[in-house]
């Protein structure tokens, strides 16, 4: 469900100028990129709020909710806020299933859009529970591993990769 609240939309038509109708050519030597005249000259202040997203797709199973503010001015870039919130559900990749728990995605207006990120994914392996945090941006992630019990990153590497702790003698490999 998409409800969209406070939707203004304004497109003001310039007058009949020698500088903005299309129908006056002028012939010059100098050549230029022409920009579109349409999204160069609205104006758009719109409000998003999603509900009980189920994103669902091969080995991806998420439930999200979300809030997204677009703002662009005439002759400005569009700008893009929001959050998609509380994403829980599991994503399976390389045969692991990793359970998403309260995880967020922020938009902050920038250009190009480079979102902010608060992931945080539970992997279980027989009696060890390895927490992956995600932080950062799209663009520069962090990725911070911890493990209860308690071992050493090499350790838990290990584990996600090949399915045993590093140099265990159950290791086949």
């Amino acid at each position: 469900e998409v409800n969209a609240k406070n939707i203004k939309a304004h497109y003001k038509p310039s007058g009949f100028s020698i500088h903005t109708d299309k129908d006056i050519i002028m012939v010059d030597h100098n050549s230029s990129k022409e920009e579109d005249f349409f999204t160069q000259n609205i104006a758009l202040d719109l409000v998003l709020i999603i509900d009980d997203v189920h994103y669902k797709q091969d080995q991806i199973d998420l439930k999200t909710s979300g809030i997204f503010y677009l703002k662009k001015e005439p002759k400005r870039l569009l700008e893009f806020y929001g959050s998609v919130l509380d994403i829980t559900g599991d994503v399976v990749t390389l045969g692991k299933k990793f359970d998403i728990l309260a995880s967020n995605i922020y938009f902050r207006g920038y250009n190009p859009i480079d979102p902010a990120l608060d992931i945080l994914a539970l992997y279980k392996h027989q009696e060890t529970d390895i927490t992956i945090r995600i932080t950062g941006t799209q663009s520069n992630p962090r990725v911070y591993l911890s493990s209860n019990p308690l071992m050493p990153q090499r350790d838990i590497f290990s584990i996600l990769i090949f399915g045993t702790r590093f140099g265990s003698s159950d290791n086949p490999h």
